[in-house]
């Protein structure tokens, strides 16, 4: 499983590119079923939402690169109370 998120995670080569699980599903050779479970995984490295997907154009539920770096990244920009 980790091995298909990286895979996704890769697949999402442009920041502003977003796609569909259709799509990614057959561009990876999976079933949908097991990419939406896969995304749900990935909450630190994508962001999901309505949108149109860059490869089909159609409007529907779509992933993104996280361009805002990991969930590490975001927690050392939080300040501390001293």
């Amino acid at each position: 499983m980790h091995k298909l998120r990286d895979t996704i995670v890769r697949f999402l080569r442009e920041p502003d590119e977003a796609v569909c699980a259709e799509c990614v599903a057959a561009a990876l050779g999976q079933t949908v079923g097991v990419v939406m479970m896969s995304i749900l995984g990935l909450h630190d490295r994508i962001i999901s939402f309505q949108g149109v997907c860059s490869t089909c154009h159609r409007y529907a539920r779509v992933i993104k690169r996280d361009v805002r770096g990991s969930s590490a990244d975001r927690a050392s920009e939080v300040p501390r109370g001293n």
